[in-house]
């Protein structure tokens, strides 16, 4: 991988963080217990996780190929403020929520951040929190993977 996408990929991975662990903080306890402890992992674990690194890796070079997401994320740069944050939002979201959506969106916010400055997490912060939050506890929080429907669920009790 490219050093621009790892570079990239590093401060989505951190916004990514801070954005979750202020979701956590949040909710205190209600939708996100805090992660288990760290278990030694099976090969099965061991290959997994090298097929998600690939596919991420992936996904990170085909972005930072893709010419049309590039012009996009430099123009959005210039026009970005907190009401432009929450009209582009509010157009991802209007028809329904899913994980693709709000990973997408943190990667976009991600990509913009590296460009202009925090305001926009914060933005994100409030929106997560205002307008995602709850769908994010209905569908249980962010840990667990149901391997029958595709979608990641958290194993808390609420």
């Amino acid at each position: 991988p490219s050093c621009t996408s790892l570079q990239g990929a590093r401060v989505g991975l951190l916004h990514f963080s801070f954005i979750k662990n202020c979701l956590s903080l949040s909710v205190a306890g209600i939708c996100a217990p805090p992660l288990p402890e760290p278990q030694p992992m099976s090969d099965e674990q061991e290959k997994l996780l090298e097929q998600m690194a690939e596919l991420i890796i992936g996904v990170s070079d085909f972005l930072d190929r893709n010419r049309k997401f590039n012009i996009l994320i430099d123009a959005f740069v210039h026009v970005m403020d907190r009401q432009s944050f929450q009209r582009l939002a509010e157009k991802v979201f209007v028809d329904d929520i899913t994980w693709a959506k709000i990973v997408t969106l943190i990667c976009v916010v991600g990509k913009t951040v590296a460009k202009v400055f925090p305001s926009i997490v914060s933005w994100t912060l409030d929106y997560f929190q205002n307008n995602l939050q709850n769908w994010i506890c209905s569908m249980g929080g962010w840990v667990r993977f149901d391997k029958h429907d595709s979608t990641c669920i958290n194993t808390a009790k609420q």
